[in-house]
């Protein structure tokens, strides 16, 4: 959605090989400027870009945030540069015209701190990177997968009959949505550190079928998957009745895959089941530099020294929440709306990275912080959600009983979600890390009780 309170940019280069690097800016006024735009989504930029100028975009990575490291979590501008590859060589703009970096040295800029960020561009092109960007932030790596959504829809029977549109691009994965004469699918790329999620997407959708989205085709070397749509995602549901009944069939797809755990962990699903959790609390706590101690986003000390001295309690409370008896299994980390789809009959459940074997109870950590604090649903109201999940278990446990293991895993929750945190800001490189890097010390602080469970 376009928004007037965003002054955003694009780097947009004359030829996808850079053999001789130009860029496009725009005069306007006194000055000249890149072209500029108000939105922050890839397809919606990708469209402004081919409506304003007449040129093929797609996304590659955000080359500057004016705002990052900003700790006004009020503040609602922004101010970012895009960098983008052009599919439309030998094709000339609406506006604008093509610089060298020559050209633009001689130029009067209407943004000033744009200078250093299109120098930067210019000595990447010039000399490679000095950054480990994910696949899909470099040119060319879009033709190569579009060419395999090609080669598989044509295997499968389906014809394409419009775009193929970005829609997320991400530290965690690159999405795209295609039309074909039989609906839409889309394609999910992940990285090196994700390379479980499209062999254990498989494994799930064989056991539960109608409640993860099928599966049409992988690239097991690419970490590619094409899968077909499979409904509407419950963003912003308020009906506490839709998550009453949408809780229970989460509780029956983990169920179903209790007997399939070592499947799941032989691909390489995190293994955080209760008996490696308190190791792997002393391992992230071992890794001060990611703890971000003593900073502003970071851990306090004194917190610090009260997380390590919780060792033994971490290990108790595993021992206590083992003993209900309550079978491990595949746990969704992020476990929201924006996860979970309505096709008109059941609820299905996708985008399985942020994922672990564990106690099932955990999954409830993230639909509780979004009942309270997003769909602001009163403790009465978090409590009938709490009991709509945990009623399908009482084949295994009373609910008295039930509910006392809950208590438990709610709180490991939060140490999972920083286990979460810790694994994929430890695989990115510093520069990447942008927002991601103040949620692991947040989600200690929220374990430890210094932020609201």
């Amino acid at each position: 959605m376009l928004n007037p309170l965003y002054d955003n940019y694009s780097i947009i280069p004359q030829y996808a090989d850079y053999s001789s690097p130009r860029l496009l800016l725009i005069q306007s006024g006194q000055g000249w400027t890149l072209p500029r735009h108000n939105s922050d989504f890839e397809s919606e930029i990708n469209t402004l870009m081919r409506e304003q100028l007449g040129l093929t975009t797609t996304f590659l990575y955000i080359a500057y945030d004016r705002y990052k490291g900003d700790d006004n979590d009020e503040r609602e501008e922004k101010h970012l540069v895009y960098a983008l590859e052009n599919h439309s060589p030998g094709v000339e703009p609406r506006v604008g015209k093509w610089m060298s970096r020559e050209d633009i040295a001689q130029l009067d800029l209407l943004v000033p701190e744009h200078r250093p960020v299109i120098k930067a561009w210019f000595d990447e092109m010039e000399h490679g990177s000095h950054e480990q960007r994910l696949p899909w932030m470099y040119a060319g790596w879009y033709d190569g997968a579009v060419a395999w959504i090609r080669e598989q829809t044509v295997a499968l029977g389906y014809t394409i009959t419009g775009d193929i549109q970005q829609v997320k691009v991400r530290v965690w994965s690159e999405v795209m949505r295609v039309s074909t004469d039989k609906g839409i699918v889309y394609f999910k790329a992940v990285p090196g550190y994700f390379a479980y999620e499209p062999p254990m997407t498989q494994i799930i959708h064989l056991y539960a079928p109608t409640q993860t989205p099928p599966v049409l085709a992988v690239d097991e070397q690419r970490l590619w998957m094409l899968m077909r749509d499979a409904g509407t995602v419950m963003r912003g549901e308020r009906d506490p009745k839709r998550w009453e009944a949408m809780l229970p069939l989460y509780a029956q797809l983990q169920m179903k895959l209790i007997n399939h755990v070592d499947e799941l962990l032989a691909v390489g699903v995190p293994d955080g089941r209760l008996m490696k959790l308190p190791q792997i609390y002393e391992h992230i706590l071992a890794d001060k530099e990611l703890l971000l101690l003593g900073q502003e986003k970071g851990l306090p000390m004194h917190e610090y020294e009260q997380l390590l001295s919780m060792t033994p309690q971490v290990e108790e409370m595993c021992a206590k929440l083992a003993s209900y008896n309550i079978p491990e299994t595949l746990h969704h980390d992020d476990l929201h709306g924006n996860n979970v789809l309505w096709n008109g009959e059941t609820y299905i459940f996708f985008d399985w990275s942020d994922c672990a074997i564990t106690h099932p109870f955990c999954s409830l950590f993230i639909v509780l912080r979004v009942a309270k604090f997003v769909l602001k649903f009163d403790e009465e109201t978090q409590n009938r959600l709490i009991t709509a999940y945990l009623m399908p278990w009482t084949r295994y446990a009373p609910m008295e009983q039930l509910r006392e293991a809950f208590a438990i895993a709610h709180r490991l929750g939060a140490l999972l979600r920083s286990w979460t945190y810790y694994y994929l800001i430890k695989n990115l490189e510093p520069s990447m890390r942008g927002e991601l890097e103040d949620g692991l010390p947040y989600f200690l602080r929220v374990f430890l009780g210094t932020e609201s469970l």
